[in-house]
């Protein structure tokens, strides 16, 4: 049996509840695509689905309701079917929210950050999606956490250096 790098079980580990449901819901969105990957845009559904900061700042930024339809998935429908795995520009942003997470001075990661990484891996179907939803990118990533990009290269920094993510204090269950 495959067990999940220690790096990656810490990085899981710091996700809030909602940001594991948007992790698992991008993946049941994949499916229902019948994608062979899971692409950034899915992510950016499951981050809707999730329900969390991360949808309530694509409100405040325009009218998500038809991207909202996008994001209802029925998981057990799809759940038969086999894992679909991550693209790198995924797990690329699953990477980036921690570092927006560490930019933001937080201990977890939240829809929030992912949906900011999604932004900041500057997708072109993520784009295109947002924008024809008539969402614009620039005044939604300014106001999401840690939009100054020398706290995200001062957390990149810290995400660079030789300590183990195991060390660097967890949120609190």
């Amino acid at each position: 049996m495959n067990q999940p790098q220690p790096m990656v079980a810490d990085l899981f580990r710091r996700f809030t509840d909602r940001s594991r449901t948007a992790v698992v819901k991008s993946e049941s969105f994949a499916r229902r695509e019948g994608s062979a990957t899971v692409d950034p845009r899915h992510l950016l559904l499951g981050v809707i689905a999730a329900e969390g900061t991360g949808h309530a700042a694509l409100s405040a930024a325009g009218d998500v309701q038809s991207l909202v339809q996008l994001a209802t998935v029925d998981d057990e429908a799809f759940a038969h079917l086999p894992h679909v795995p991550y693209r790198a520009e995924s797990k690329k942003v699953l990477e980036l929210a921690l570092v927006v997470a560490i930019a933001a001075e937080h201990n977890e990661i939240r829809t929030e950050h992912l949906l900011a990484a999604v932004i900041d891996a500057q997708d072109e179907e993520v784009r295109r999606m947002l924008t024809a939803h008539r969402l614009d990118v620039t005044p939604l990533r300014e106001a999401l956490p840690a939009s100054d990009p020398e706290a995200r290269a001062t957390a990149r920094q810290t995400l660079s250096a030789p300590v183990p993510l195991r060390e660097v204090p967890m949120p609190k269950e």
